[in-house]
């Protein structure tokens, strides 16, 4: 027994009043620093909001550690059993908190913790997946006799064998509802309430024994903090609630945190299933009804936490069972930190309005639907719970956001408005926000989720084109899965205005509003009172959706205050990422078939280690590509500490004490991972390892790589041998190839990004070895740059105002073109490249007078740099004519997309192309959207001499000066222009396509050259 000394000075109550204390918000910030002093393990719980107590931290015997906390927040110090030693209320100064052998005069009262949580005692929470729900329904217990029998024992396991306890059914679904199973849990002895009548959090989740879930949508990271903490969960599939993929996808975030999946079809399997299983839920049990379910997938078959009970004659899994040992470190538990006043303090629901389409807060869609401004103002009105003062930032380069009218009137509503990814995506910079808007630039999805869970609101536009549809629907649904929505990886070619018939605030006074084309939004949970589609097009696809969450204080973002410790992590500032898409690399095989694999994987922990020659590595698997000797020995040569095995506690505090985790194979907890990464740490994965399949091999990491913008796809890519690496990154330094042998291939999900990128790919394109980084730079943007005056013309195609039309190359339309600079005599006069982009699959192709036109859809211009150029050196000037969006890329990799001005108007841009190094590039440019095709007018590529940064007042006041001469030019000509179109209108109508060869003048020549890029390919 032990107690608490009374000599310190910190205000302490009696054990007996644990039951009336809870923490405060607001408070000075101060710390308390316990001291174990006894012979035994003690326990160090926070008392939380709902004065519930969150374990801390174990403190052994001759332990201290300092905790940061509040003056409201009281601390209580039990024994290993939970009896309560003593509770700390923190003072406004540091104060030692000195555990002392007890002295047996009853200085502390060993009582048990306030609202008793049986699942607090049990060490292990457990899991029952059901590939159907009618096993319990009443059908169930009628065709299959021994059900009761199946369902007393998930009781008793779930309760450690007591035959009393107290169960929830979260659900209003048949599955778990009906009157059979309620009579059969009563008469074991066990309390059985149903409905979505409870609180779905953690603190309340902790009050029972088991949470029973079957059809409605709950919150998966809660589930996933509840097995965790100990808690006990039985999930029943195959309900037929949204179709079987949403079925799959309402649950498998939860699901594969703990190494399971369901399938996204239904397995037509029906009827009795014979049980042939020694596991206790499956005592005395001969069969179990079942009615065509969600089969289950072990993702990990050699682990030995997750197993599949039933399986039928053709190898789906129907029964499955996981355990999870508990955690003192729960994902949803916050710093205290976080509890420092921002603009949501007084905000208690979080909310979130999705638009399937970007080009409704775009100046066109502002001037499409004239109520447009209406919309968006009643949206930060929503956001701000009714005031008409606020703070929003659009962290998007998009012109879906960052247009002027949509500025202005943000602004005009009496609204703070900025844009652009110049903030840190973390959720203390968030929470300094009234609402996040995101469009296209890819964001952390898991702290879009800890916000709204915060109070935070937030506005996503879709349907942008970057990387396409199913890109596009991947970038977001790990966040939209988490509130019960889900875009869909297909554009819907719905266009123009949508009428609006909502009662919702964010709709009042909107009557239409514009879309064109975007990925169509599908609530998952219809029943759901959170979630609702507001506006859906005639054929039911979803345009508009809100949904809600109530503010919680459990933040899943946030790590313990423990993991505060000093680690080798500690004066890391970025978290590094390598992924390998085969696993064979690191391998004996590997070393033998590759002999720089030794300079690579040293080259790995360098840069691991920011170039130190000591560190600490583990491999967390138990396979072949990370356990063999020559890589053991390579890594203790190079001077570094290297371990092996699933030996470790798999958890935040546990990784932070190595510079690095290796992972093959064998499944981890990804958000373990991904906080580790954020937190400083450095991860290599190995992929391609056959465990469970290609699918199943990508799932068990794509939650973790998706949030650093990467992804494993499902097939094995039949890559084998070695693979010559040409890249300069400092992994690959004198390295010449390394060895692959058929694995999972990775994708760049935002190419865009500076913060990851696949360094070696394939002849096919494949990528092989990609890394990433998770400290966010800045990417460029759209912003126009004025030229200096001092600049040279490295190359030019075409010339202004001309769009390559005084000389046309022979031939039609070509899928692609490739154009090398440097091939044409007179490439400003007379250039070989198709001045006519086209958008791919746009039929009939251009002609004009019965005649192709030479155009393409895909233009790639090559060229050569003679010397390399630093950031700021090289400006590519590029103008076109039309309304499309172009796709600009360079050396395969996303450059930016830029929207053109309108029909017949010129676009002109300069680029900023950053640092390139000497040797040859190639800029790919596509177009989308619009009318389908446009002309190019012409593009170069200067070097800017002087150092000079011009500012943005003088970039903006130079553009309105040329804008201003050029309508000035526009107008002089504009009754000659009019005339002459008037004429060619006439002559279409007629169907006489006359030549215009009489004009043969140089005058008469650059007026038609306008007149074609303006009115466009078809006369």
């Amino acid at each position: 027994m032990t107690t608490v000394n009374q000599t310190n000075q910190l205000s302490k109550q009696a054990c007996e009043n644990e039951s009336q204390l809870r923490s405060l918000e607001g408070g000075a910030a101060t710390s308390v620093n316990f001291v174990n002093k006894t012979s035994a393990l003690v326990k160090v719980y926070w008392i939380n909001y709902q004065g519930q107590r969150q374990l801390y931290k174990d403190l052994k015997s001759g332990e201290s550690y300092t905790q940061s906390t509040y003056v409201h927040h009281p601390w209580v110090v039990t024994d290993e059993q939970g009896g309560c030693l003593g509770i700390f209320q923190p003072e406004s100064e540091r104060k030692d908190a000195i555990i002392e052998a007890f002295s047996g005069q009853g200085q502390g009262t060993s009582t048990q913790a306030p609202s008793p949580e049986s699942s607090q005692t049990s060490q292990i929470g457990k899991i029952v997946v059901n590939a159907d729900e009618w096993t319990l329904s009443n059908t169930g217990f009628t065709q299959a006799p021994d059900t009761a029998t199946f369902v007393t024992n998930i009781a008793k396991w779930f309760t450690g064998g007591r035959s009393t306890g107290k169960f929830h059914a979260y659900s209003t679904n048949f599955g778990l509802t009906e009157s059979v199973l309620a009579q059969t849990i009563a008469k074991a002895g066990y309390t059985w309430t149903t409905g979505k009548i409870i609180k779905f959090d953690l603190p309340t989740l902790l009050t029972y024994d088991g949470i029973f879930l079957c059809g409605d949508l709950a919150d998966n990271q809660v589930l996933i903090d509840y097995v965790k903490a100990g808690g006990n969960v039985y999930l029943g599939a195959g309900t037929g609630a949204g179709g079987p993929q949403q079925e799959a996808d309402r649950w498998n975030t939860f699901l594969n945190a703990f190494g399971l999946k369901l399938l996204g079809v239904y397995n037509e399997i029906s009827g009795n299933q014979p049980v042939n299983s020694s596991h206790p839920i499956f005592a005395g049990v001969k069969a179990i009804y079942q009615n065509n379910g969600n089969s289950i997938v072990d993702l990990d078959p050699a682990s030995e936490t997750t197993e599949l009970l039933l399986t039928h004659t053709t190898g789906q899994g129907l029964i499955a069972v996981t355990v999870s040992e508990k955690t003192s470190t729960l994902s949803s538990k916050p710093t205290e930190s976080s509890q420092t006043q921002t603009p949501l303090n007084n905000v208690q629901i979080g909310k979130i309005v999705v638009n399937a389409d970007e080009w409704t807060l775009s100046n066109t869609g502002f001037t499409q639907a004239p109520d447009t401004a209406t919309f968006v103002t009643n949206i930060a009105k929503w956001f701000t719970g009714g005031r008409s003062t606020g703070k929003f930032h659009a962290y998007s380069t998009n012109f879906g956001l960052t247009e002027s009218v949509l500025a202005q009137t943000i602004a005009k509503a009496g609204y703070t408005w900025t844009t652009g990814k110049i903030i840190k995506f973390d959720l203390p910079t968030l929470l300094t926000y009234d609402g996040i808007f995101l469009c296209g630039d890819l964001a952390d999805n898991q702290v879009l989720i800890d916000y709204v869970k915060a109070g935070g609101n937030v506005y996503l536009g879709a349907g942008t084109g970057a990387g396409g549809p199913q890109q596009e629907a991947d970038r977001w649904n790990t966040f939209l899965n988490a509130f019960g929505l889900k875009l869909l990886g297909v554009y819907n070619e719905i266009s123009g205005n949508q009428p609006v018939n909502s009662s919702h605030p964010i709709f009042a006074g909107v009557k239409a509003i514009y879309q064109n084309n975007g990925n169509s939004i599908v609530d998952l949970d219809p029943a759901s009172e959170t979630t609702e589609l507001l506006l859906t097009h005639t054929t039911g696809q979803g345009l508009i959706a809100v949904t809600v969450s109530e503010k919680t204080s459990t933040l899943s973002s946030k790590p313990t205050e423990s993991s505060q410790t000093q680690t080798p992590l500690n004066n890391v500032q970025i978290g590094k990422i390598v992924v390998n898409a085969d696993e064979w690399t690191l391998s004996n095989t590997g070393f033998t078939q590759a002999p720089d694999t030794a300079t690579f994987v040293t080259n790995i922990a360098k840069w691991f280690t920011g170039g130190r020659s000591t560190g600490k590595f583990h491999a967390y698997s138990t396979n072949f590509g990370l356990t063999e000797s020559v890589l053991a020995q390579t890594i203790a040569k190079a001077g570094y500490t290297w371990t092996t095995g699933k030996i470790i506690k798999f958890d935040l505090p546990t990784l932070l004490t190595y510079d690095g985790i290796f992972l093959c194979g064998d499944l981890a907890d990804n958000q373990v991972l991904i906080d580790y990464v954020k937190a400083g740490g450095n991860v290599y994965l190995g992929a391609g390892t056959g465990a469970g399949g290609p699918q199943q091999e990508a799932d068990r990491w794509n939650t973790f790589l998706n949030a650093f913008g990467l992804k494993l796809l499902g097939v094995y890519n039949e890559i084998s041998g070695n693979q010559p690496v040409n890249s300069s990154h400092p992994i690959f330094a004198g390295v010449k190839a390394i060895y692959q042998n058929n694995g999972n291939s990775i994708v760049d999900l935002d190419p865009a990004s500076q913060t990851n990128q696949i360094l070696l790919t394939h002849t096919t394109g494949q990528g092989l070895i990609a890394v990433a980084v998770s400290d966010k730079t800045n990417t460029l943007s759209s912003s126009e740059l004025t030229g200096s005056s001092q600049t040279q013309t490295l190359w030019q195609i075409g010339k202004p105002g001309k769009c390559g039309k005084d000389f046309v190359p022979a031939g039609g339309w070509q899928q692609e073109f490739t154009y090398t600079v440097g091939v044409d005599r007179d490439p400003v006069n007379e250039s070989s490249m198709p001045f006519l982009l086209v958008k791919p699959g746009l039929t009939p192709k251009p002609e004009r007078e019965g005649k192709p036109i030479p155009s393409t859809d895909k233009l790639n211009i090559r060229f050569v740099l003679e010397r390399n150029y630093d950031e700021g050196e090289l400006i590519l000037f590029y103008d076109f004519f039309g309304s499309e969006i172009d796709t600009l890329f360079l050396d395969g990799k996303n450059l930016i997309q830029i929207l053109g001005e309108g029909e017949g108007k010129l676009k002109q841009n300069q680029i900023p192309l950053g640092a390139l190094a000497q040797g040859e590039h190639t800029l790919t440019i596509v177009t989308d959207r619009g009318t389908g095709s446009h002309w190019i007018d012409c593009l170069r590529l200067l070097l800017k001499k002087s150092q000079e940064i011009n500012t943005q007042e003088s970039k903006q006041k130079e553009k309105k000066e040329k804008k201003e001469k050029k309508e000035e030019k526009i107008e002089s000509k504009e009754e000659k222009i009019e005339k002459k179109e008037e004429k060619l209108r006439r002559k279409k109508v007629n169907g006489k396509k006359q030549t215009l060869l009489f004009l043969n003048s140089a005058a008469k020549r650059r007026m038609i050259s306008t007149i074609f890029c303006k009115v466009g390919v078809g006369f």
